[in-house]
């Protein structure tokens, strides 16, 4: 059998948890359930909800990094240049994330003080904030889709670690899910609309650090 550093296990475990914590942060931010003007939803938003789905991401997010990097070691049979390209998809696409949840305590804020005042100018400026987001929102979409079409092919086809049955723990498998789950239960497809994606890396984070555990041989 052959033997992997046991740090990839401690990154996949990082990235693993990572993820399942931003999970938890969407559902309790409720960001996405407006179907409006972006920055609409913001209003009202609580202290907690706010530390949750702005300040908490912040700081999570960096941590799926080192999840990637586990990613990248179970595709790497496929070829270093693919892994790796499929590996920087999912890298840019928490750099984004990161930086869109930064700006939720801005946005958060100005949309509090406007249902005060009513000003004309702090519209556009969360207009502007709500397009910027979009903007981003669609870069995060298409890298999304390029990576998880392309690891879902790749683990089908067994040119990965992974077994194949695994390619169903993939983000484009629960973004397409999240449309039956909206059927089934309107209520509880708001909810899990908000973390689909993020399910889908959290499942995929898994089996990558369950397979590379289990080609691990850990020093005593």
């Amino acid at each position: 059998m052959k033997t992997f550093n046991r740090k990839l296990v401690i990154f996949g475990i990082l990235g693993t948890i990572a993820a399942f914590l931003i999970i938890i942060a969407d559902i309790a931010g409720g960001i996405g359930e407006y179907n409006g003007v972006f920055w609409e939803q913001f209003a009202g938003m609580t202290p907690v909800r706010l530390l949750l789905s702005s300040h908490m991401a912040i700081y999570v997010f960096p941590f799926i990094t080192f999840g990637i990097i586990t990613i990248y070691k179970v595709l790497e049979p496929s070829g270093k240049i693919i892994s790796a390209t499929f590996g920087f998809c999912l890298w840019y696409l928490t750099y984004l994330m990161t930086a869109a949840h930064a700006g939720y305590p801005y946005i958060s804020y100005l949309t509090d003080y406007n249902q005060l005042i009513g000003n004309p100018q702090i519209n556009e400026v969360l207009d502007k904030f709500s397009h910027n987001i979009g903007l981003h929102l669609i870069i995060l979409y298409v890298l999304a889709f390029i990576a998880s079409l392309g690891i879902f092919v790749l683990i089908i086809a067994g040119k990965t670690m992974l077994k194949r049955w695994m390619s169903l723990c993939n983000p484009i498998v629960t973004i397409a899910l999240s449309v039956i789950v909206g059927m089934v239960s309107p209520v509880l497809g708001k909810h899990y609309g908000t973390c689909c994606p993020m399910v889908g890396l959290f499942l995929l984070l898994l089996c990558s650090t369950i397979t590379i555990a289990r080609n691990t041989k850990i020093d005593r």
